[in-house]
């Protein structure tokens, strides 16, 4: 009764992330949800890396 993880997708093809920065130095914020890799870099914002945050309310 047990099923195999289904099989990563293609190279190059997104996959579904829920991922949440904010910049250090302006305070903006953004949610990713579609990345190339299931562990995907921080983007950059202000020149410089966005920091993970937790979300609030999941």
């Amino acid at each position: 009764m047990t099923q195999l993880p289904p099989e990563p997708p293609p190279t190059g093809e997104l996959r579904k992330v829920k991922r949440n920065y904010r910049c250090d130095v302006c305070g903006v914020e953004l949610r990713m949800t579609m990345a190339p890799d299931e562990d995907p870099p921080p983007p950059k914002h202000c020149l410089e890396e966005m920091t993970e945050v937790a979300p609030l309310y999941d």
